[in-house]
């Protein structure tokens, strides 16, 4: 009886299946991406959106906004044109506000904030406070987004992290150029959250205060690439950063800011004692200047309390700034960098060779205002056909050498 049944279900079943078997794939795909081309459309896209969607939204063409739009909570966008679409705000407007669990994704796209054709009289304080984008969810700026022109009378020009949100800025690629506003040029991270920044450049702002490119009071700065050149400030001119926040550098470049004051690359005060700097590694920092002290970086610690930390900078070149670097702490270590390796074999009489190796190390003067190219070198003698560790100038190199005159490996362990 059971088989029975079992067998005109699966009868049954059959045609359903052989149905949706012959369905096109893309009836299963998601959804496609909307086309807009007019701010009405974009706005009830957004506007129409569920809790939990996640839209793809395609700019066809140039939009003006006449005000702000806002990405609600637990909505995911993603704008993104083929042609290098222009979205601008009229009157200096806010372009976006992102909500806290909200994401924006910009790729492909400007965000030009008009701030050229207006004169800084047509600015309220109280009803611009902030410039392209304010901050409280996530924002990513992959390749090809631009965010530009754009103007914040006290934080935050290209972007403002809200102050003590969860606000998260990743720059993936895309380009903040061209703001101002008092406090940030480019961005003021005011959130609990970070600021990380891979690929693309923070270029050509303008803090009329403090921090040109980054300004920081809270969360986290993360840089491991990208470029930070060109901004101006009093203090800060490529960033400025102090109280609860930290600071991570791993990679990129900061070159050729300028700060009217203090701190050309980086102004760092320390906050009760604390320092706002993790490491500084594997960056070039070179150009930059300063009307006073500190071209390249500039450390102050907190007045009353005692300096309690250690400023690492490793595998980095400081270097062609107007004074490169000023502390008043006398808490900035300093690694010397390694910068190559080479040996070579000069056969004597016997089994036995002379090696030479020799280490260029890049290393900081006493005043941590020069660097100077040094040379290690030491001579040993050797066998035929020795692989062995040897100390040079501080550094254990490894050498493999073959028969009289050849080197097969030679590094740095």
């Amino acid at each position: 009886m059971k088989s029975r049944l079992a067998q005109k279900i699966f009868s049954l079943a059959m045609p359903v299946i052989m149905l949706l078997a012959l369905l096109p794939a893309t009836a299963f795909a998601a959804p496609a991406a909307q086309i807009v081309d007019s701010e009405a459309a974009l706005k009830n896209a957004i506007i129409e959106a569920s809790s939990g969607d996640t839209l793809e939204i395609k700019i066809a063409s140039d939009i003006t906004l006449t005000g702000v739009i806002t990405i609600p909570s637990n909505v995911n966008v993603t704008l993104f044109s083929s042609s290098g679409a222009v979205v601008s705000a009229a009157a200096r407007n806010r372009h976006f506000s992102v909500l806290a669990g909200a994401s924006l994704t910009l790729a492909d796209i400007t965000l030009d904030g008009n701030y050229n054709n207006f004169g800084n009289a047509l600015y309220n304080p109280n009803n611009f406070p902030y410039g392209g984008i304010d901050n409280s969810g996530i924002l990513t700026l992959n390749k090809g987004a631009i965010i530009t022109n754009c103007y914040g009378a006290t934080y935050g020009g290209g972007v403002y992290n809200v102050e003590r949100s969860s606000g998260i800025v990743n720059i993936n690629g895309g380009k903040i150029t061209g703001n101002t506003a008092f406090y940030g040029g480019g961005i003021c991270a005011d959130s609990n959250g970070s600021v990380n920044m891979t690929t693309g450049s923070i270029s050509g702002n303008y803090g009329t205060v403090e921090g040109g490119g980054i300004h920081s009071r809270y969360g986290e700065v993360n840089i491991s690439g990208g470029e930070i050149n060109n901004n101006g400030s009093w203090y800060g001119g490529g960033i400025w950063l102090s109280y609860y926040s930290t600071l991570t550098i791993t990679g990129g470049e900061i070159c050729g800011n300028n700060a009217s004051q203090l701190g050309g690359g980086i102004y760092h005060r320390s906050f009760q004692g604390n320092s706002s700097i993790n490491i500084i590694e594997n960056a070039l920092i070179s150009g930059n200047t300063a009307g006073y002290f500190g071209g390249g970086i500039y450390d102050e610690p907190h007045a009353g309390y005692p300096a309690n930390y250690i400023i690492k900078v490793v595998k980095t070149i400081i270097t062609n700034n107007s004074g490169n670097i000023y502390s008043q702490s006398n808490c900035i270590e300093f690694d010397s960098m390694p910068l190559t390796v080479s040996a070579s074999v000069e056969q004597l009489k016997g089994n036995k060779n002379n090696l030479t190796v020799s280490v260029f190390v890049i290393e900081y003067s006493d005043d941590c205002n020069d660097i100077v190219i040094s040379e290690y070198c030491e001579t040993f003698l050797i066998d035929n056909n020795a692989a062995h560790t040897y100390k040079v100038g501080g550094y254990q190199v490894y050498v493999n050498t073959k028969g009289n005159d050849q080197i097969r490996a030679c590094y740095i362990v």
